[in-house]
């Protein structure tokens, strides 16, 4: 009799620690976003997506900028080939490359104070692409926490000669400077949230 009272109440104890484990609720809204596709010629369409977050957990509230960037590359892992011929003489040699598609995706998030800076390199980035051109080739950079640049890059032989480019661990996403006005707009209002 003794052992099953030791019994039931080990079951008791043990029900009762793993019974009334803390719930924590997390919500996690969305208060605005900027999202720009963009496909170069011959190529799949490339993707940078910035949102204003704000998560709360309990009593706690936090709101920061969170940034994506995908793309597409075809990268060929064989190639084939063969001869055919026909009843009626004629043959025909054919190549085949054979190519698999490789989705690139990367996701940071800035506190308010880097996504200052970032807005800060984005004004002098968008003065610099207004200047006179420079002599040569160059490409300024701006690198956040070793895994997200974004760089202003001036190359002569290009259409677009003043380009963006987004990089963030293995996806990248360019735009002519041209087409950046309404981003660097967009993103500039994000601060609103932040400051608060």
């Amino acid at each position: 009799m003794k052992t099953e009272f030791i019994g039931i109440l080990i079951v008791c104890c043990t029900s009762n620690l793993f019974g009334q484990m803390p719930v924590q609720f997390t919500t996690t809204e969305v208060l605005d976003r900027y999202e720009k596709k963009f496909q170069h010629w011959g190529g799949d369409n490339e993707t940078v997506r910035f949102m204003v977050v704000r998560k709360k957990s309990g009593k706690d509230s936090i709101v920061y900028v969170q940034c994506e960037v995908e793309n597409k590359d075809w990268e060929k892992t064989a190639r084939s080939s063969g001869i055919a011929t026909g009843s009626s003489g004629g043959w025909a040699i054919g190549i085949n490359d054979i190519q698999k598609v490789e989705n690139r995706k990367g996701v940071i998030q800035f506190s308010a104070e880097d996504f200052g800076e970032l807005i800060n390199y984005l004004n002098r980035y968008l003065s610099t692409s207004r200047a006179s051109p420079p002599e040569f080739d160059k490409t300024w950079s701006a690198t956040f926490n070793t895994r997200f640049t974004f760089s202003l890059s001036y190359v002569q032989s290009r259409l677009s000669k003043w380009i963006y480019i987004l990089s963030l661990d293995e996806a990248n996403f360019e735009i002519p400077a041209e087409d950046s006005l309404e981003m660097i707009k967009k993103l500039a209002g994000f601060r609103k949230y932040l400051n608060n």
